[in-house]
Order: C-alpha cells, then sequence, then structure tokens
C-alpha cells in the first residue's frame, strides 16, 4: 500500500546531502527557543502548564482566529485554522459521521468528478456518497440536475467545490445562488474554495452574510493561493458560532507555528487573494492550452478557470499518455488514477511556470505524432 502512495516520479527519498542541505534552510532550533523566550519576558508570564513551545502554538492559532474573524467579518469563534483544505474536509465530515441525531445516515451530496480526499474521507467514516455527474459535454456544472438532487436525496450535507477539482472549471455565480437559496437550513453546506479563480466571484464573507440562516462552511487554503503547500495551512468560516462550535471538538491539534506566522502575515492584509502571480500563470496556461488544443483533433482541454484542468484524449489511453510524459520528465495524474476512473483524461496542473506548460505541450505533440 506504501508503494502505491509513492509518485515513482520523483525520487522516493532525500538523499543525505539534501537532508543537510533542507535542514540547514530551517530557523535552528536554538535560535526559535530564544526567541521565544524573548517573548516571555516581554509578556512576563511562562508556562509551567504545558511546557515545550505549546503557548506559542496557541497563541499562533489564536491570532490567526482572530486576524481571520476580522479579514472576513465574522466573529474569531466562527474561524478554523487547520491543515489546509484536507483537514477541513476531514474534520468536518468527522463531526458528521458523529452527530448524534444520525442525520449523517443521509449522505454527502456533491458533483462528481470532485476532489479525491472528499472519496476517500467519506469511505473512512463510513459517509455514503451521492454522485451528480457534471455535464459529460464540457465538464461544466449541471445546475438543474444537482438542484433536483438535493431535493430528492435530502443530504446530510452539500459539498461545492469551486473551481472543481480536478476540471478546474469555476460554478458560476448565479448558479452557486441557486443551490445555496435551494438547500435545506438544516443541511450542512460546504463550499470549497481552495482553487484559485481567475474570474470575478461572490466574496466569501459576502456569501456568509447573505444567506445568515444556513448551514455554511467555506474553505480557503494557502497552498493554491500563495504556494505554500509544504505548511498544509488554511482556514473554514462558518456562517455561525453555533455550527463552528459544533464542529471545533473535532479539530486537529498541532498546526505548525510557521504556518500560523505565515497565515497570519497574509489575513493581516484582508481576505486571502490569490498571488498575481499565481494569476499569471494559469491565465498563460489557459492561452498555451487553448491554442494547442484547437489545432489538435486528439486532445481537448476544459474551459478551466482555477490551478487544475484535464486533458481529454479519447483515443489515447491515460496510462501510455502519463507515462510518455513522465519518461520526459513531466508528472502528470491520469485518469486510471481517480477515484471514478477515466482512462480518456489527464489531470495536468496549471498555475506552475510558464516554461512548464510549454514543454508539456510540445511533448504532448509528440507523443500524439507518434500514436498516430
Amino acid at each position: 500500500m506504501a508503494e502505491q502512495l509513492i509518485d515513482r516520479g520523483f525520487d522516493t527519498e532525500f538523499s543525505p546531502s539534501r537532508i543537510d542541505e533542507l535542514a540547514q534552510t530551517f530557523t535552528p532550533k536554538d535560535s526559535l527557543e530564544e526567541w521565544i523566550e524573548r517573548i516571555h519576558n516581554e509578556d512576563g508570564a511562562y508556562d509551567l502548564k504545558r511546557g515545550e513551545f505549546y503557548p506559542e502554538l496557541l497563541r499562533g492559532i489564536l491570532t490567526v482566529k482572530s486576524l481571520g474573524g476580522a479579514a472576513y467579518g465574522v466573529d474569531p469563534r466562527q474561524v478554523h485554522p487547520n491543515f489546509g483544505s484536507n483537514g477541513s474536509i476531514d474534520t468536518i465530515l468527522t463531526a458528521l459521521a458523529l452527530s448524534n441525531d444520525l442525520s449523517h445516515e443521509r449522505g454527502v451530496l456533491v458533483a462528481t468528478p470532485t476532489y479525491f480526499r472528499i472519496y476517500n474521507s467519506c469511505a473512512a467514516r463510513n459517509l455514503k456518497l451521492i454522485g451528480v455527474p457534471l455535464h459529460t459535454h464540457d465538464w461544466s456544472f449541471d445546475l438543474d440536475r444537482f438542484v433536483t438532487a438535493i431535493k430528492r436525496e435530502n443530504p446530510s450535507a452539500v459539498f461545492l467545490v469551486s473551481p472543481n477539482n480536478p476540471t478546474g472549471i469555476g460554478i458560476p455565480d448565479k448558479d452557486l445562488q441557486e443551490v445555496l437559496s435551494a438547500t435545506p437550513d438544516d443541511t450542512l453546506l460546504v463550499l470549497d474554495r481552495t482553487l484559485v479563480n481567475i474570474k470575478p466571484e461572490t466574496r466569501s464573507a459576502q456569501l456568509l452574510r447573505q444567506f445568515p440562516s444556513k448551514k455554511l462552511a467555506i474553505l480557503h487554503s494557502l497552498s493554491k493561493y500563495a504556494g505554500y503547500s509544504h505548511l498544509r495551512m488554511g482556514i473554514s468560516l462558518y456562517g455561525s458560532i453555533e455550527l463552528a462550535e459544533s464542529i471545533a471538538p473535532f479539530l486537529p491539534l498541532g498546526i505548525s507555528l510557521e504556518g500560523a506566522i505565515i497565515a497570519s502575515r497574509y489575513l493581516r492584509a484582508g481576505p486571502l487573494e490569490a498571488a498575481p502571480g499565481i494569476k499569471e500563470n494559469i491565465t498563460s496556461s489557459k492561452r498555451i492550452l487553448d491554442n494547442f488544443c484547437a489545432g489538435s483533433h486528439q486532445v481537448s482541454v476544459t474551459d478551466f478557470d482555477g490551478n487544475y484542468c484535464i486533458l481529454r484524449h479519447d483515443s489515447i489511453q491515460s496510462t501510455e499518455f502519463a507515462q510518455s510524459l513522465e519518461s520526459s520528465g513531466l508528472i502528470v495524474m491520469g485518469g486510471h488514477a481517480f477515484p471514478e476512473p477515466n482512462s480518456k483524461v489527464t489531470r495536468v496542473h496549471t498555475a506552475g511556470p510558464v516554461e512548464y506548460m510549454e514543454k508539456l505541450v510540445s511533448k504532448t505533440s509528440d507523443f500524439v505524432v507518434r500514436w498516430n
């Protein structure tokens, strides 16, 4: 099982020299201890309850909550720091699975294909996942079918991922408003906004104000917005203190101090915004892929707005396509590895340097020629 989790496109372990090099890039423990001791001396407070750096972790978490509340116009208790959106998804679904009223048995409604963590987290908690397929012709959100499913299934929770992962297509604001309006007030509604959206979208703070009666949770992360995936830092925002406090007992402990400090720096400026360079990369990737696919009868691309897109190649198997790209040093996710396998598609990350996408197009062109 462990071998299946390793991406064979890279070395599976750090070499001793790389370990030493990476260790030197982090703050030495002695320096960190001196910094924290200075803070304690300034406060005139010393921790004899927990010891070590636990007070600083709690201080960092409280700072994120306070600044997050100010940035999004909510009570700090409605802000939950977590291990990115993955942590938020796991926490929310754990709370749902362990709810006392057995409402969790109604299932979790999602538009499929969706983010892989949702499938796995539901399976781990024995929650029924109810999938509503995206439009087959262009992978866009099927509003009518989704709203009909809400009314028919009466799910415990509704998950919306916008832009969608893996397609990269955002849910239009008008569709989002209709889903929010159609969802019963006693149904947990989770809006996952982990991916950058290069198109305008209704602000999260506005949605929280607009739908005060909904059990609404909105997820944000520093991973795709700022390239800080290694910090595993994100926040979930809740529409009410009551809802947030019902989820709080299931929050994980031990969020990194570094992650909390970096998140606090961003939230001091207001709501989390995508770094300009990331938006520029997505826009450039979209132009490059659209131009390439316009001249190719073998490959098409989703009309993506976010950090991922899907390449569709009906006459090419994703196993061969992914292996060919990997041999050229390009690591992608073939559709055969999706939770709902689809050997006719491949997922590609779109927010990296433009030269990555240019190389992808070049190698894809070579592969298509060889395939024919």
